[in-house]
Protein backbone atom coordinates (compact mmCIF):
# COMPACT_ATOMS: atom_id res chain seq x y z
CA UNK A 1 0.00 0.00 0.00
CA UNK A 2 2.75 2.34 0.81
CA UNK A 3 5.11 1.61 -2.19
CA UNK A 4 3.66 4.78 -3.99
CA UNK A 5 4.75 6.75 -0.52
CA UNK A 6 8.10 5.78 -0.50
CA UNK A 7 8.95 6.38 -3.84
CA UNK A 8 7.36 10.08 -3.01
CA UNK A 9 9.98 10.86 -0.14
CA UNK A 10 12.62 9.22 -2.45
CA UNK A 11 11.73 12.30 -4.67
CA UNK A 12 11.35 14.81 -2.21
CA UNK A 13 14.80 13.86 -0.49
CA UNK A 14 16.06 14.23 -3.97
CA UNK A 15 14.98 17.96 -4.74
CA UNK A 16 15.27 19.42 -1.04
CA UNK A 17 19.02 17.89 -0.12
CA UNK A 18 20.81 19.33 -2.44
CA UNK A 19 23.06 21.94 -1.46
CA UNK A 20 24.17 25.07 -2.54
CA UNK A 21 27.25 25.99 -0.69
CA UNK A 22 28.03 29.65 -0.73
CA UNK A 23 31.42 30.90 1.08
CA UNK A 24 31.15 33.70 3.79
CA UNK A 25 33.31 36.89 3.65
CA UNK A 26 34.27 39.25 6.11
CA UNK A 27 34.07 42.62 5.45
CA UNK A 28 35.85 45.49 7.74
CA UNK A 29 33.87 49.12 8.23
CA UNK A 30 31.97 48.78 5.62
CA UNK A 31 34.50 47.76 3.16
CA UNK A 32 35.25 43.96 1.80
CA UNK A 33 38.03 43.56 -0.24
CA UNK A 34 38.24 41.25 -2.97
CA UNK A 35 42.08 41.07 -3.77
CA UNK A 36 42.52 37.54 -2.46
CA UNK A 37 39.43 36.05 -3.81
CA UNK A 38 38.81 34.09 -7.32
CA UNK A 39 35.15 33.08 -8.63
CA UNK A 40 36.41 30.18 -10.35
CA UNK A 41 38.40 29.31 -8.11
CA UNK A 42 36.31 30.14 -4.76
CA UNK A 43 32.95 30.32 -6.23
CA UNK A 44 30.73 32.86 -5.27
CA UNK A 45 31.34 35.47 -2.32
CA UNK A 46 28.51 36.37 0.57
CA UNK A 47 28.75 39.67 1.25
CA UNK A 48 27.96 39.52 4.93
CA UNK A 49 29.42 41.41 7.88
CA UNK A 50 29.90 45.03 8.78
CA UNK A 51 27.48 46.90 6.40
CA UNK A 52 27.19 50.67 7.55
CA UNK A 53 24.10 51.44 8.50
CA UNK A 54 22.33 55.45 8.85
CA UNK A 55 18.92 54.39 10.58
CA UNK A 56 15.73 56.87 10.13
CA UNK A 57 17.18 58.34 7.01
CA UNK A 58 17.13 57.65 2.71
CA UNK A 59 19.78 57.99 2.00
CA UNK A 60 21.60 58.89 -1.92
CA UNK A 61 24.81 57.93 -2.88
CA UNK A 62 26.48 61.59 -3.19
CA UNK A 63 25.01 62.15 0.20
CA UNK A 64 26.73 59.79 2.27
CA UNK A 65 30.01 60.80 2.72
CA UNK A 66 28.22 63.94 4.83
CA UNK A 67 26.04 61.51 7.33
CA UNK A 68 28.72 59.51 7.29
CA UNK A 69 29.65 60.02 11.29
CA UNK A 70 26.04 58.66 11.59
CA UNK A 71 26.41 55.24 10.84
CA UNK A 72 25.79 51.99 12.77
CA UNK A 73 27.61 48.95 11.77
CA UNK A 74 25.23 45.91 11.36
CA UNK A 75 25.80 42.54 9.33
CA UNK A 76 23.48 40.88 6.24
CA UNK A 77 21.11 39.54 6.65
CA UNK A 78 19.92 41.27 9.18
CA UNK A 79 16.13 42.36 10.77
CA UNK A 80 16.98 46.08 11.52
CA UNK A 81 14.89 46.52 14.36
CA UNK A 82 16.59 43.79 16.74
CA UNK A 83 19.96 45.40 16.27
CA UNK A 84 21.26 47.49 19.52
CA UNK A 85 22.00 50.89 17.84
CA UNK A 86 25.11 52.83 19.90
CA UNK A 87 23.34 54.40 22.47
CA UNK A 88 21.36 51.09 23.28
CA UNK A 89 17.85 52.01 21.88
CA UNK A 90 16.81 49.71 18.96
CA UNK A 91 15.00 51.13 15.52
CA UNK A 92 11.34 50.93 15.30
CA UNK A 93 10.16 48.07 13.25
CA UNK A 94 8.13 50.73 10.85
CA UNK A 95 10.14 53.40 9.19
CA UNK A 96 13.38 53.78 6.69
CA UNK A 97 17.20 53.12 7.17
CA UNK A 98 19.80 53.14 4.53
CA UNK A 99 22.61 50.64 4.39
CA UNK A 100 26.06 50.46 2.22
CA UNK A 101 29.13 48.55 1.56
CA UNK A 102 32.03 48.86 -0.52
CA UNK A 103 33.28 45.88 -2.55
CA UNK A 104 37.20 46.89 -3.87
CA UNK A 105 39.79 45.22 -5.81
CA UNK A 106 36.97 42.85 -7.16
CA UNK A 107 39.38 40.39 -9.39
CA UNK A 108 39.35 40.63 -13.21
CA UNK A 109 37.32 37.98 -14.97
CA UNK A 110 35.49 37.58 -18.76
CA UNK A 111 32.21 37.65 -17.55
CA UNK A 112 30.27 40.89 -15.58
CA UNK A 113 29.62 40.29 -12.53
CA UNK A 114 26.41 39.10 -10.93
CA UNK A 115 24.47 40.14 -7.67
CA UNK A 116 21.60 38.24 -5.71
CA UNK A 117 19.45 40.23 -4.06
CA UNK A 118 17.70 39.00 -1.03
CA UNK A 119 13.86 39.50 0.29
CA UNK A 120 13.92 42.94 1.97
CA UNK A 121 10.95 43.39 4.28
CA UNK A 122 8.98 45.53 3.26
CA UNK A 123 10.02 47.32 0.06
CA UNK A 124 13.71 48.29 -0.96
CA UNK A 125 15.79 50.29 -3.47
CA UNK A 126 18.98 48.85 -4.43
CA UNK A 127 21.81 51.04 -5.85
CA UNK A 128 25.16 50.42 -7.53
CA UNK A 129 27.47 52.74 -7.84
CA UNK A 130 29.98 51.45 -10.98
CA UNK A 131 32.69 53.95 -12.55
CA UNK A 132 30.75 56.61 -11.56
CA UNK A 133 27.19 55.36 -13.12
CA UNK A 134 24.35 53.89 -10.86
CA UNK A 135 22.26 50.42 -11.54
CA UNK A 136 19.11 50.48 -9.72
CA UNK A 137 17.42 47.60 -8.43
CA UNK A 138 13.67 48.15 -6.70
CA UNK A 139 11.40 45.47 -5.04
CA UNK A 140 8.15 47.48 -4.20
CA UNK A 141 8.09 50.91 -3.65
CA UNK A 142 10.31 53.13 -0.63
CA UNK A 143 8.96 55.79 0.81
CA UNK A 144 9.18 57.90 4.09
CA UNK A 145 5.58 56.84 5.14
CA UNK A 146 2.48 54.19 4.48
CA UNK A 147 0.83 55.94 1.95
CA UNK A 148 4.39 56.63 -0.58
CA UNK A 149 5.40 53.02 0.24
CA UNK A 150 4.24 49.89 -1.28
CA UNK A 151 5.39 46.75 -0.17
CA UNK A 152 6.76 43.46 -2.22
CA UNK A 153 8.24 40.36 -1.92
CA UNK A 154 10.84 40.18 -4.34
CA UNK A 155 14.33 38.56 -5.14
CA UNK A 156 16.58 39.94 -7.47
CA UNK A 157 19.65 39.51 -10.04
CA UNK A 158 21.40 42.37 -11.08
CA UNK A 159 24.30 42.36 -13.63
CA UNK A 160 27.17 44.51 -13.37
CA UNK A 161 30.05 45.82 -15.55
CA UNK A 162 32.91 43.93 -14.52
CA UNK A 163 35.05 46.98 -12.35
CA UNK A 164 37.93 46.62 -9.84
CA UNK A 165 35.26 48.75 -7.28
CA UNK A 166 31.48 48.63 -6.45
CA UNK A 167 29.81 50.40 -3.94
CA UNK A 168 26.52 49.31 -3.10
CA UNK A 169 23.70 51.01 -1.14
CA UNK A 170 20.40 49.61 0.04
CA UNK A 171 17.28 51.78 0.83
CA UNK A 172 14.74 49.91 2.71
CA UNK A 173 11.40 51.30 4.21
CA UNK A 174 8.62 49.26 5.66
CA UNK A 175 4.98 50.01 7.45
CA UNK A 176 3.20 46.93 7.04
CA UNK A 177 5.16 44.51 8.87
CA UNK A 178 6.54 43.48 12.48
CA UNK A 179 9.95 43.75 10.97
CA UNK A 180 12.53 45.67 8.61
CA UNK A 181 15.44 44.09 6.98
CA UNK A 182 16.73 41.57 4.77
CA UNK A 183 16.20 38.23 5.01
CA UNK A 184 18.68 36.92 2.97
CA UNK A 185 22.16 37.29 2.33
CA UNK A 186 23.69 39.22 -1.47
CA UNK A 187 25.67 36.95 -3.24
CA UNK A 188 28.69 38.27 -5.72
CA UNK A 189 29.66 36.26 -8.64
CA UNK A 190 30.60 35.70 -12.00
CA UNK A 191 27.23 36.52 -13.70
CA UNK A 192 26.50 33.47 -15.46
CA UNK A 193 27.03 31.17 -12.38
CA UNK A 194 24.36 33.78 -10.67
CA UNK A 195 22.19 32.93 -13.41
CA UNK A 196 22.36 29.34 -13.01
CA UNK A 197 21.93 29.09 -9.21
CA UNK A 198 18.67 31.37 -9.51
CA UNK A 199 17.69 28.86 -12.10
CA UNK A 200 18.34 26.11 -9.71
CA UNK A 201 16.57 27.94 -7.29
CA UNK A 202 12.95 28.21 -9.17
CA UNK A 203 13.48 24.19 -10.83
CA UNK A 204 14.21 23.09 -7.47
CA UNK A 205 10.49 24.54 -6.24
CA UNK A 206 8.77 24.04 -9.63
CA UNK A 207 10.05 20.02 -9.25
CA UNK A 208 9.28 20.11 -5.30
CA UNK A 209 5.86 21.15 -6.57
CA UNK A 210 5.46 18.74 -9.23
CA UNK A 211 6.22 16.03 -7.06
CA UNK A 212 3.62 16.69 -4.57
CA UNK A 213 0.62 17.34 -6.75
CA UNK A 214 1.00 14.08 -8.20
CA UNK A 215 1.57 12.12 -5.19
CA UNK A 216 -1.52 14.09 -4.78
CA UNK A 217 -3.51 13.15 -7.67
CA UNK A 218 -2.38 9.31 -7.27
CA UNK A 219 -3.79 9.15 -3.87
CA UNK A 220 -6.82 11.04 -4.86
CA UNK A 221 -7.33 8.06 -7.60
CA UNK A 222 -6.72 5.49 -4.25
CA UNK A 223 -9.27 7.16 -2.28
CA UNK A 224 -12.07 7.00 -5.32
CA UNK A 225 -11.38 3.29 -5.94
CA UNK A 226 -11.63 2.91 -1.59
CA UNK A 227 -13.53 6.05 -0.28
CA UNK A 228 -13.35 3.75 3.33
CA UNK A 229 -10.25 4.29 3.48
CA UNK A 230 -9.73 8.30 4.82
CA UNK A 231 -5.86 8.05 5.15
CA UNK A 232 -4.69 9.01 1.32
CA UNK A 233 -7.81 11.96 1.53
CA UNK A 234 -5.51 13.57 4.50
CA UNK A 235 -2.83 12.64 2.37
CA UNK A 236 -3.85 14.57 -0.20
CA UNK A 237 -4.56 17.83 1.89
CA UNK A 238 -0.93 17.70 3.69
CA UNK A 239 0.50 16.93 -0.15
CA UNK A 240 -1.71 20.06 -1.43
CA UNK A 241 -1.10 22.44 1.73
CA UNK A 242 2.75 22.03 1.50
CA UNK A 243 2.68 22.61 -2.51
CA UNK A 244 0.66 26.09 -2.14
CA UNK A 245 4.01 27.11 0.06
CA UNK A 246 6.18 26.37 -2.78
CA UNK A 247 3.95 27.22 -5.59
CA UNK A 248 3.13 30.83 -3.49
CA UNK A 249 6.83 31.20 -3.76
CA UNK A 250 7.29 29.50 -7.65
CA UNK A 251 4.98 32.74 -8.39
CA UNK A 252 6.41 35.47 -6.68
CA UNK A 253 9.55 35.01 -8.45
CA UNK A 254 7.98 35.69 -11.29
CA UNK A 255 5.79 38.62 -9.83
CA UNK A 256 7.87 42.48 -11.27
CA UNK A 257 4.34 44.76 -10.64
CA UNK A 258 4.14 45.47 -6.99
CA UNK A 259 1.02 45.68 -5.61
CA UNK A 260 -0.26 45.27 -1.88
CA UNK A 261 -2.23 42.28 -3.13
CA UNK A 262 1.19 40.10 -3.84
CA UNK A 263 2.61 41.22 -0.40
CA UNK A 264 -0.43 39.89 1.21
CA UNK A 265 -0.24 36.35 -0.46
CA UNK A 266 3.40 36.78 -0.07
CA UNK A 267 3.03 36.59 4.13
CA UNK A 268 -0.59 34.99 4.77
CA UNK A 269 -0.18 32.15 1.93
CA UNK A 270 2.75 30.13 3.40
CA UNK A 271 1.34 30.39 6.67
CA UNK A 272 -2.14 29.81 6.09
CA UNK A 273 -0.56 26.53 4.28
CA UNK A 274 1.60 25.43 7.03
CA UNK A 275 -0.76 25.40 9.34
CA UNK A 276 -3.49 23.40 6.96
CA UNK A 277 -1.10 20.93 6.43
CA UNK A 278 -0.49 20.88 10.50
CA UNK A 279 -4.00 19.73 10.32
CA UNK A 280 -3.73 17.15 7.86
CA UNK A 281 -0.60 15.62 9.32
CA UNK A 282 -2.32 14.77 12.24
CA UNK A 283 -5.46 13.70 11.00
CA UNK A 284 -3.21 10.86 8.69
CA UNK A 285 -1.04 10.20 11.79
CA UNK A 286 -4.40 9.57 13.63
CA UNK A 287 -5.74 7.03 11.24
CA UNK A 288 -2.59 5.05 10.74
CA UNK A 289 -1.00 4.85 14.12
CA UNK A 290 -1.88 4.91 17.62
CA UNK A 291 -3.61 7.78 18.79
CA UNK A 292 -1.67 10.22 20.76
CA UNK A 293 -2.86 11.95 24.14
CA UNK A 294 -6.32 12.94 24.13
CA UNK A 295 -6.04 16.45 25.94
CA UNK A 296 -2.93 17.03 23.95
CA UNK A 297 -4.40 16.48 20.46
CA UNK A 298 -7.55 18.52 21.54
CA UNK A 299 -4.94 21.44 22.41
CA UNK A 300 -2.85 21.06 19.50
CA UNK A 301 -5.85 21.27 17.52
CA UNK A 302 -7.33 24.50 19.00
CA UNK A 303 -3.96 26.50 18.63
CA UNK A 304 -3.58 25.44 15.15
CA UNK A 305 -7.21 26.17 14.22
CA UNK A 306 -6.78 29.50 16.15
CA UNK A 307 -3.70 30.85 14.63
CA UNK A 308 -5.12 29.54 10.77
CA UNK A 309 -7.80 31.99 11.47
CA UNK A 310 -5.63 34.75 12.60
CA UNK A 311 -3.67 33.77 9.49
CA UNK A 312 -6.81 34.54 7.36
CA UNK A 313 -8.39 37.24 9.44
CA UNK A 314 -5.95 39.36 11.29
CA UNK A 315 -3.97 42.23 9.58
CA UNK A 316 -0.51 41.76 8.37
CA UNK A 317 1.82 42.86 11.31
CA UNK A 318 0.13 40.66 13.81
CA UNK A 319 0.10 37.14 11.39
CA UNK A 320 3.99 38.82 10.96
CA UNK A 321 4.70 39.73 14.63
CA UNK A 322 3.31 38.35 17.67
CA UNK A 323 1.77 35.39 15.93
CA UNK A 324 5.21 33.63 15.29
CA UNK A 325 5.52 32.55 18.59
CA UNK A 326 2.32 30.64 19.05
CA UNK A 327 3.05 29.26 15.56
CA UNK A 328 6.59 27.95 17.31
CA UNK A 329 4.69 26.56 20.31
CA UNK A 330 2.16 24.86 17.76
CA UNK A 331 4.70 23.39 15.85
CA UNK A 332 6.15 21.73 18.84
CA UNK A 333 3.42 19.95 19.84
CA UNK A 334 2.44 18.97 16.30
CA UNK A 335 6.00 17.33 16.35
CA UNK A 336 5.32 15.94 20.41
CA UNK A 337 1.95 14.65 19.18
CA UNK A 338 2.92 12.42 15.87
CA UNK A 339 6.22 11.73 17.94
CA UNK A 340 4.05 10.17 20.50
CA UNK A 341 2.25 8.41 17.90
CA UNK A 342 5.08 6.64 15.96
CA UNK A 343 6.96 5.27 19.57
CA UNK A 344 3.22 3.79 20.94
CA UNK A 345 2.53 2.04 16.81
CA UNK A 346 6.39 0.65 17.27
CA UNK A 347 5.10 -0.83 20.31
CA UNK A 348 2.70 -2.29 18.61
CA UNK A 349 4.06 -3.68 15.51
CA UNK A 350 3.07 -0.97 13.26
CA UNK A 351 4.57 -1.91 9.49
CA UNK A 352 8.13 -0.09 8.95
CA UNK A 353 6.30 1.48 5.77
CA UNK A 354 3.67 2.78 7.80
CA UNK A 355 6.41 4.48 10.07
CA UNK A 356 8.57 5.44 7.86
CA UNK A 357 5.48 7.70 5.82
CA UNK A 358 4.36 9.32 9.16
CA UNK A 359 7.97 10.42 10.25
CA UNK A 360 8.84 11.48 6.44
CA UNK A 361 6.09 13.61 6.85
CA UNK A 362 6.81 15.32 10.04
CA UNK A 363 10.41 15.63 8.29
CA UNK A 364 8.56 17.50 5.60
CA UNK A 365 6.78 19.57 8.41
CA UNK A 366 9.33 20.67 10.36
CA UNK A 367 11.14 21.62 6.62
CA UNK A 368 8.82 23.40 5.42
CA UNK A 369 8.20 25.54 8.95
CA UNK A 370 11.80 25.83 9.05
CA UNK A 371 11.99 27.85 5.68
CA UNK A 372 8.81 29.95 6.71
CA UNK A 373 10.42 31.20 10.31
CA UNK A 374 13.65 32.04 8.10
CA UNK A 375 11.85 34.13 5.76
CA UNK A 376 10.04 35.63 8.11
Amino acid sequence: MFRNYRTFWALIGVVMLLPSLVSASLPVNGVVDLGDWDFVRDGPKTIGQSWQMIPGKLVEPWQWSQLEGDTEVVSMPVYLNSVALKDGSFMPPTGVATLHTRLTNIPDGKHDLGISLPIVYTSARWIFVVDGKQVIFESGVVGKDQKSSIPTMRQGLVRLSRASRVDVYLQVANFSSAWIGAVGPVVLGDYPERERAEHYVRIRGIAFTVVLLFAALTQLIRFLLRPQERAPLWFIGFSMSVGLIELCRVILSYIRVPDNSVFELALRGPYIAAELAAVFLLLFCEELLEPCNRILKRLTFLLVAGLLFCSILAPIHIVDGPALSPFVFAGVLVVICVSQSIVKSMSRNRTRSTLVVSLGMVVTAAVVAHDILIAA
